[in-house]
């Protein structure tokens, strides 16, 4: 379902658009000024903007080099007014407060608060931001009452070229006003680049459930069948399975250990499930409430980026970009920090589906058809890395007769701007193409989708279709030890990758599960 892809007021400067240079693709990378100077002279081929302490931008279009206390490269420099063009040809890095990896063809549309001057200057408080681990992807709230946190979009697509799509059940959306209220905001050091956005609502009968498939199509099951489960390591998790009660299933830390020291093994649940003699052939539904730990996190964080200092700019530039690379990378994710679906086939398990990685943010509801069964009893097995998952439900019930009549309404208004600003905004969102609206650390936007109320007697159930795509700012921690870092390959995934981020998440688990959450940028005007 998703792509690999696995934040206030005072950064909104940090995604700029140029005036007069067009639309850039900004891939943000921050750095630390002090942590440079302590690096070896090194060389970045990828093209950079430069943000001044003092609210301006230098653009290195051609990369640039670190040489002592400078980055020296061909750049101009615009003010902070971005009304004065002026060339130079090194900066000192005592007046940088960031620097950001772009692609200067890219149309996207930025927010007004992103281009007003004033908030430009007050990037230079920017830098005590830089710690923060919360992320990644934009982050949607249902506002009818205390907001509530509803769908992380497109989890792990941290480029263009991993760009996701992705379909979201939201289970606390209420009609108001004529429509649902929905806030999208930026509370991450990311830039965001969204493609699409549409609301889809299912009308359907008492009695009967809707929810989205991995395929991005929207299954109606019915019946709620009994099931008992077993985990690899023996343990019983039924109880915890069959209640949304806030219990969920967690991996073993004896498998997480084994993981660290090097044997890449799988844990798994296991579900018996009986089979009435009235629905022996009828296809089976599956459905999970469930999200990722912050294993994955670590695997971006410290693994991939972290790892290579300064040249990660290079290998989110480049090697991201490379079809092959960036193929190589999303089928090793892919089929190792997804999650696997098999049925029993009464010799073995097969495969029946699968599941990309959902995020660690918010919880994610999913359903997937199994193959009929026509014995007493169904054996369905769910396996995932160890500790990379957390199952809180488990359902289980029948395809329902009659195929689910789906409407999809656009966003009609936005922060209750005027016809014409506010176009500018939704017209991006409209489809899935080429455009994009892009926001900065601490944007919010409420967007209003218009509905009727559903018809008497039926069940609404809304969804939130979304695609697009973020890029990482790397933090300043993950330069401390930049100075060590010399060029070599970027990151390779492979075995070598999983064992490390595993003996990383064995130090960091209990830290940043604590602090996760509290590291969230706050949403300018606090509008949360």
């Amino acid at each position: 379902m998703r792509r690999f892809r696995s934040c206030t007021c005072l950064v909104l400067a940090l995604t700029m658009a140029v005036s007069g240079c067009g639309f850039y693709e900004v891939k943000p990378t921050t750095i630390e000024p002090g942590q440079l100077t302590s690096q070896p002279d090194a060389k970045i081929s990828s093209p950079t903007k430069a943000h001044l302490k003092d609210g301006g931008v230098v653009l290195f279009p051609n990369g640039f080099e670190v040489a002592g206390d400078q980055i020296k490269g061909l750049g101009e420099q615009y003010d902070l007014t971005r009304e004065h063009r002026t060339l130079v040809d090194h900066v000192p890095l005592s007046e940088v407060a960031a620097l950001e990896q772009y692609e200067k063809k890219l149309d996207a549309v930025t927010s007004t608060a992103a281009t007003t001057p004033v908030v430009a200057i007050s990037v230079i408080g920017a830098i005590a931001l830089f710690k923060a681990i919360f992320g990644s992807c934009p982050t949607v709230y249902s506002l009818e009452g205390e907001p509530q946190l509803e769908a992380e979009l497109f989890s792990h697509s941290i480029s263009r070229r991993f760009e996701g799509k992705d379909l979201d059940l939201l289970s606390e959306t209420a009609l108001r006003n004529g429509g649902y209220h929905l806030r999208v905001a930026n509370e991450a050091p990311e830039t965001h680049y969204i493609n699409n956005l549409t609301l889809e609502m299912v009308d359907h009968a008492a009695g009967t459930r809707a929810f989205p498939s991995p395929d991005g199509e929207i299954l109606v099951a019915e019946g709620n069948a009994p099931f008992t489960a077993r985990s690899r390591m023996g343990e019983n998790p039924t109880a915890a399975l069959t209640a949304r009660d806030g219990a969920v299933y967690r991996s073993s830390p004896v498998l997480v250990r084994e993981l660290a020291d090097g044997v890449v093994a799988e844990d798994w649940i296991d579900l018996s499930i009986p089979i009435p003699p009235d629905k022996r052939g009828q296809p089976m539904v599956l459905a999970l409430r469930l999200r990722n730990t912050l294993m994955a996190t670590v695997l971006l964080y410290d693994v991939m980026l972290k790892a290579q200092g300064i040249h990660a700019l290079d290998w989110l530039g480049e090697e991201t970009r490379n079809p092959l690379s960036a193929w190589r990378i999303y089928r090793w994710f892919d089929q190792n920090y997804g999650l696997r679906i098999q049925s029993w086939d009464g010799e073995r398990f097969v495969s029946a589906a699968s599941l990309n990685p959902t995020g660690p943010i918010a919880w994610h509801e999913v359903a997937v058809t199994l193959p009929p069964s026509e014995g007493p009893e169904a054996r369905i097995r769910i396996s995932f890395l160890p500790d990379n998952w957390m199952v809180e439900w488990v359902g289980v019930g029948y395809q329902a007769v009659s195929p689910a009549t789906v409407r999809s309404v656009a966003a009609a208004a936005v922060d209750d701007l005027p016809g014409h600003e506010a176009e500018r905004i939704l017209s991006p969102l409209r489809e899935n193409d080429a455009t994009y609206f892009m926001t900065s650390p601490g944007e919010s936007h409420t967007l209003f989708f218009p509905a009727e109320p559903p018809a008497p007697g039926a069940v609404r159930t809304t969804f939130l279709r979304s695609g697009g795509f973020y890029v990482e700012w790397l933090r300043e921690d993950w330069f401390k030890e930049a100075g060590s870092v010399t060029k070599g390959p970027g990151f390779q995934p492979g075995s070598a990758a999983i064992q490390q981020t595993a003996q990383l998440w064995l130090e960091k688990k209990t830290f940043m599960e604590q602090r996760f959450l509290e590291t969230k940028i706050p949403l300018a005007g606090d509008a949360r």
